[in-house]
């Protein structure tokens, strides 16, 4: 959702639809169209959406896994690329985010500083749109995260060969190992 109450829903058909909470009507955000570039949001080309966040200035923010690119829509409605070229491939830290390429962008956050952060699926990796403000030049700022493993290394405290006769009747409560990159 966002500052002002609507909730959008992205579908497989890659359309970004928002309900409107006070009214409950629905209506269609982005997607539909055939246009790639800066364009009415509803005449845009999406692909396979992966992620939609608004933020506290009633912008809209679209990662589009497939089509390699992450999209800004205005508070007038209108669609502009915000990262990638449409090349599936993580490239371009430190320079302009435009000019960058993200490889299948998904999920975002966007911060009360501006800064939208997104995860690269394939590249298993989060990178970060702006320092500051949303209204400056994006550029893509290489962010250290740490590699987190998604089937966490358990040691069970007591081992059945340990104590033959004993076996353990629940799970080891151990914390997940986590890796830096």
């Amino acid at each position: 959702g966002d500052a002002a109450g609507r909730l959008f829903l992205p579908d497989e058909s890659s359309l970004v639809r928002v309900i409107d909470r006070s009214s409950t009507i629905i209506t269609l955000l982005a997607g539909g169209g055939s246009s790639t570039s800066t364009a009415p949001a509803t005449s845009s080309l999406l692909v396979g959406v992966t992620g939609v966040w608004g933020d506290s200035d009633l912008n809209v923010f679209i990662c589009d896994g497939h089509g390699q690119k992450v999209y800004k829509i205005d508070s007038a409605g209108v669609m502009s690329a915000l990262a990638g070229t449409g090349v599936a491939v993580s490239a371009g830290d430190g320079g302009p985010a435009t000019a960058a390429s993200v490889y299948a962008p998904y999920y975002m956050f966007a911060d009360v500083y501006g800064r939208l952060l997104f995860a690269e699926l394939t590249a298993n990796k989060v990178r970060k749109l702006y320092e500051g403000s949303p209204s400056l030049p994006p550029s893509l700022v290489p962010t250290v995260v740490p590699t987190i493993s998604l089937l966490p290394t358990m040691t069970p405290s007591i081992t059945p060969s340990a104590c033959p006769s004993v076996m353990p009747t629940a799970a080891p409560s151990v914390a997940p190992s986590i890796t830096p990159s």
